[in-house]
């Protein structure tokens, strides 16, 4: 994991733009990349950070497998590294950072949950990560038309 990259705040539906970067051999092990790296609205990374409300039954949670939904898209979670997520009910709005990985199956993206909280009872939570996720992307934009 390359923690120079940043942890790009984004919406579900913005990491559907994702392409893989090509990465040196230096940068591999065994002859593939130890994890991927993305790019995706000018900016290059692994991890991703995102905030949603979390759609799983208890039992879905006893595998550590879960899925958030932040309005735009849902994505599924990986939370298998994660401790102790049986306090988690469905409908909890939790921030997720981690890694964005590739289904080899279907293609479709999933997060390897690093960093999971819960934000249930934070007041404003999902007005405030809307502006924080708009206000990135913004800044990310003048950054690249500056070049």
């Amino acid at each position: 994991m390359d923690y120079t990259l940043p942890a790009p705040k984004f919406f579900v539906d913005q990491l559907a733009e994702t392409e893989v970067v090509p990465q040196a051999a230096e940068d591999t092990d065994d002859g593939g990349p130890k994890w991927k790296r993305y790019r995706a609205r000018g900016v290059t990374f692994q991890r991703v950070w995102l905030q949603g409300v979390l759609l799983a039954s208890d039992e879905d949670l006893g595998e550590k497998i879960g899925a958030l939904d932040d309005g735009t898209g849902v994505i599924e979670l990986d939370m298998s590294k994660m401790g102790n997520v049986h306090t988690l009910r469905a409908g909890a709005y939790i921030l997720v950072i981690g890694p964005l990985t590739t289904d080899k199956d279907d293609g479709g993206h999933y997060v390897k949950v690093h960093k999971l909280v819960d934000l249930t009872k934070a007041p404003n939570r999902e007005a405030i990560w809307f502006l924080e996720v708009i206000e990135a992307d913004k800044m990310r934009t003048e950054a690249r038309e500056a070049q």
